[in-house]
């Protein structure tokens, strides 16, 4: 027969079966804490170089809609100077080449034209709601037209779409 075990020795030994269980529940804890450390890590990287992508989609967004911003701006100048009465080829074309930054074809302006003319059509027909100018803006509406028909006859003289 075996010799029982003192009671201090059955202490020891669940002490130590306590001890082995703690030291294997500390590096499952450990391990966790290192992928909790890892997946920290590959998150702060994606939110840094997110809030980088964010701030250059800003920063050309910011670019682009001041480019617009200057484009609506030259055209409005040319429409204006359509409006005003500047009707001439020469300083329309100089002016939507400069709003559109590429040369304009004839055909262009003269839309840009019948543009400008039924906007101001539209315009006085709101403004006075008179026969006379329901009148004025009916024959606006016929000299846009004329422009629309000559820009599509420089089209086919010229080829241009």
């Amino acid at each position: 027969m075996g010799m029982a075990k003192s009671k201090d020795d059955l202490i020891i030994e669940q002490l130590q079966r306590d001890n082995k269980e703690l030291r294997e529940e500390n590096e499952r804890v450990r391990q966790a804490n290192l992928h909790t450390m890892d997946v920290f890590e590959d998150m702060k990287a994606a939110k840094e170089k997110a809030e980088a992508r964010a701030a250059e989609l800003i920063h050309n967004r910011q670019i682009e809609k001041t480019s617009m911003l200057m484009r609506v701006s030259r055209l409005s100048e040319t429409l204006e100077a359509i409006r005003s009465g500047e009707f001439s080829l020469p300083k329309c074309q100089q002016l939507a080449d400069r709003a559109l930054g590429s040369p304009v074809t004839e055909a262009a302006i003269l839309r840009l034209q019948a543009e400008a003319v039924e906007s101001f059509a539209k315009d006085e027909g709101m403004s006075w709601p008179t026969t006379l100018a329901r009148g004025l803006a009916a024959a606006a509406k016929q000299y846009a037209q004329r422009f629309r028909q000559q820009a599509d006859e420089a089209e086919r003289a010229g080829g241009e779409k």
